[in-house]
């Protein structure tokens, strides 16, 4: 049968700053903020080839994403239920550096059981290799006390800046499949009638503290994976002018 060899690569670059007058009012009373410096490199080369009522897919995929990141808040002393507005504020801040690396084989393959029948069934397995660098988190004030009682951070100095975790460095590794198996039945050429059952995937991370109160172990959070079910249909009509689907899901 015929085999059709595809690569794809691809590298991208992100520069963002943003900052939010969260409050909404014409007092400094709370801003929201956030900038990213990262670049990403991904490969992707697979093989698809079929041969009589067989079809198939097979290949692999990498992903390595390098960035700078922080967070940035602001409350005044209404906010953080310290004194009277106008009284001076908090700010608090996280910076850090997260890298990631993502590798997969994957496979799909589909077979004609007659006219009307095919199944299809397909896996991934995934690696992902996460790591957390050099996160900080600090905070200053014009407030007396305030970084102290919003988040525990070490009492500053007015107009000051202090470190009151980190710096912290973590890494956060996991493997798993994802997969398909499908049934599809089209009892004429406009009509599409399928029932699957699928197990996805979702990979774990890191969580971004503002506050210097969190234990190590919060940091890091679990993959997730879900197995999910669904039956439907998929019709055309007037010469493919119209379409009509519906599908049920569990």
């Amino acid at each position: 049968g015929d085999a059709t060899l595809t690569s794809t690569t691809a590298y991208g670059q992100i520069r963002n700053a943003y900052l939010e007058d969260t409050d909404s009012t014409p007092f400094r009373q709370f801003e929201a903020g956030n900038k990213t410096k990262a670049h990403d490199f991904q490969q992707d080369i697979h093989i698809s080839g079929s041969s009589g009522a067989f079809r198939y897919t097979v290949g692999g995929f990498y992903l390595d994403v390098s960035g700078k990141y922080g967070l940035y808040n602001y409350f005044d002393a209404v906010f953080a239920g310290l004194a009277a507005p106008n009284q001076g504020g908090v700010t608090v801040r996280n910076d850090s550096r997260v890298n990631t690396q993502s590798k997969a084989i994957y496979g799909q393959f589909e077979y004609d059981l007659t006219d009307k029948f095919t199944v299809i069934a397909g896996g991934r397995y995934t690696w992902v290799n996460l790591q957390l660098d050099g996160l900080t988190v600090g905070c200053s004030q014009t407030l007396a006390g305030g970084c102290a009682v919003l988040g525990g951070f070490p009492v500053a100095a007015l107009n000051q800046y202090a470190v009151g975790l980190g710096p912290v460095t973590i890494n956060n590794k996991f493997g798993d499949w994802s997969g398909k198996f499908q049934l599809n039945y089209k009892p004429t050429d406009d009509v599409l009638l399928y029932a699957s059952v699928n197990r996805g995937i979702k990979s774990g991370g890191f969580s971004a503290p503002l506050t210097s109160l969190f234990q190590m172990s919060d940091f890091a959070y679990k993959p997730e994976n879900l197995l999910a079910f669904e039956v439907g249909e998929k019709a055309e009509f007037f010469d493919r002018r119209g379409t009509l689907g519906g599908s049920i899901r569990y």
